[in-house]
């Protein structure tokens, strides 16, 4: 990861921020590509959910303010896309059971292709 090299101290805030982030990314991923199978077919639905559910500013008496969702500003607040979408991938490559079916046909046909040219 590259740091921003403004001072040491600053490269060392930066990293740690970043860990920290990802370190609360993944078990919300994991939690949501568990309850919502169908979000495991597409990234950007991942991402749409993640930020939907963990990130859409609620009201004082909770309920959702009127005005859009994605602004600048919350745009610019948001988590990283590529931080979710990175934490989905780790999180499918330890847990298999969480991949989508397109991965799983696409790994079925690469073994039956492959076992094809051996005969």
């Amino acid at each position: 990861m590259k740091a921003l090299s403004i001072s040491k101290n600053k490269e060392v805030s930066f990293k740690e921020k970043s860990l920290t982030e990802i370190r609360a990314v993944r078990p919300r991923v994991y939690h949501l590509l568990k309850t919502y199978p169908d979000l495991r077919e597409s990234d950007r639905k991942l991402i749409w959910e993640y930020w939907r559910v963990y990130e859409l500013k609620v009201g004082n008496n909770g309920d959702y303010y009127n005005e859009p969702f994605i602004t600048l500003s919350n745009f610019m607040e948001a988590t990283n896309p590529e931080t979710i979408r990175r934490s989905a991938q780790k999180i499918r490559e330890l847990f298999p059971e969480l991949r989508g079916s397109k991965y799983i046909q696409r790994g079925r046909k690469e073994k039956q292709e492959s076992y094809s040219k051996k005969i």
